[in-house]
């Protein structure tokens, strides 16, 4: 229907243009009008009557507009749900993959811990044949350890060559029995007069309940406290101090002893370490660093547990202003200088140290802890 109102109009309009043509030489006002009628009637049927024949909503009533409204609302509403549904799915996905790779590092993290220990046990292995006191020697030489850089596959590789190599030992030549039968049979005699305690003048030793006390170092521990020779009395801290009232000389007097007595007979014989571990009563404090004996920073090894300590290590670092919780590890820090200035062939490492829940001056203590590879 549309399009034969159409076709009649542009015929009308066509044949009014055709009628001024024929026109314009009787009367030019006529051909005039008659050609302006025909493009009056083609323009209304361009411009007004095809879009209102065409205009699919001219038919609808306010009902059926209401309905098509509430069509497309419903639409986009629908288009709205599903938009933050895909958001939500991206939102899931990516915290699903971040999950993923977190756990990806972990699990890298964890094998990298797995073989430093493994490394670390290697060359404990090594360093114990390699000892001067060792009955065997090595054949094959422990490969340099692979470079942190080094992929998981190579670093298992120097392992296992490493490893390996262990099976080629020989017996070392016998030279000096004598002494080495005498060295074993005074150092088996120390061993059995501290496997109780040992009580003297100047010192005390006495038997440490656990055999893994630092970590990667299974053995025989040992307190050692010094004690003054003219006293009896062990050398504790004034609150609020990490420095020894007594004088240089007298604890020097109380190492040198148990230096002697003890120390020079493990030298060359047993494998031996010494540690130190300061102590602080809960009373509250806050003051400087004693000008006359700064500490400088140093490392110390970190608590992993009850009584328990990892090989890892931590520096520790500390202004002119002090409280209460740094006295522990200042007060080990300096304890292993004296020791280490009177016999540095040894010098001690720390332990982190720790402040008791109760205030009592015996708490304030720095203690000698002797590790024995026997």
């Amino acid at each position: 229907m549309t399009w034969i109102v159409l076709g009649v109009l542009a015929l009308a309009a066509l044949v009014l243009c055709c009628l001024s043509v024929a026109l314009w030489r009787r009367t030019i006002p006529g051909s005039v009008f008659a050609f302006a009628t025909g493009l009056g009637l083609a323009a209304v049927a361009a411009l007004f009557v095809y879009p209102a024949l065409t205009d699919t909503t001219a038919g609808l009533t306010a009902q059926d507009l209401r309905r098509q409204l509430a069509e497309a609302q419903a639409s986009n509403a629908s288009l709205a749900v599903e938009r933050n549904r895909l958001a939500d799915d991206k939102q899931s996905l990516s915290a699903g993959l971040n999950s993923a790779l977190e756990r990806a590092r972990d699990t890298e993290r964890a094998g990298q811990r797995r073989l430093e220990r493994v490394e670390e046990g290697v060359a404990q292995l090594y360093a114990r044949y390699d000892r001067p006191e060792s009955a065997v020697a090595l054949d094959h030489a422990r490969r340099p350890g692979a470079h942190r850089g080094a992929t998981a596959d190579e670093r298992t590789e120097t392992i296992v060559s490493d490893i390996a190599g262990l099976a080629n030992v020989r017996p070392k030549p016998t030279t000096g029995s004598v002494d080495r039968q005498a060295s074993t049979r005074t150092l088996m005699r120390l061993k059995e007069s501290m496997a109780t305690s040992l009580k003297t003048d100047t010192y005390d030793v006495e038997s440490y309940p656990s055999k893994d006390l630092v970590g990667g170092r299974v053995g025989k521990y040992y307190v050692v406290d010094l004690k003054n020779a003219s006293t009896g009395i062990r050398y504790f801290y004034e609150g609020g101090k990490y420095t020894l009232k007594t004088s240089n000389a007298e604890f020097r007097t109380s190492l040198n002893s148990f230096i002697s007595d003890v120390l020079s007979k493990m030298e060359g014989n047993v494998s031996y370490e010494l540690f130190v571990r300061g102590s602080a009563d809960n009373k509250p404090w806050t003051g400087r660093m004693d000008p006359a004996n700064p500490i400088k920073p140093f490392t110390y090894m970190k608590q992993a547990g009850q009584n328990r300590y990892s090989s890892d290590v931590a520096e520790a670092r500390f202004d002119t202003a002090i409280q209460n919780a740094d006295l522990p590890n200042l007060r080990a820090a300096f304890l292993r200088n004296l020791v280490a200035d009177i016999y540095p062939v040894k010098a001690p490492h720390v332990l982190e140290g720790s402040v008791s829940p109760k205030v009592d001056d015996r708490d304030r203590n720095a203690e000698i802890i002797l590790f024995v590879d026997w």
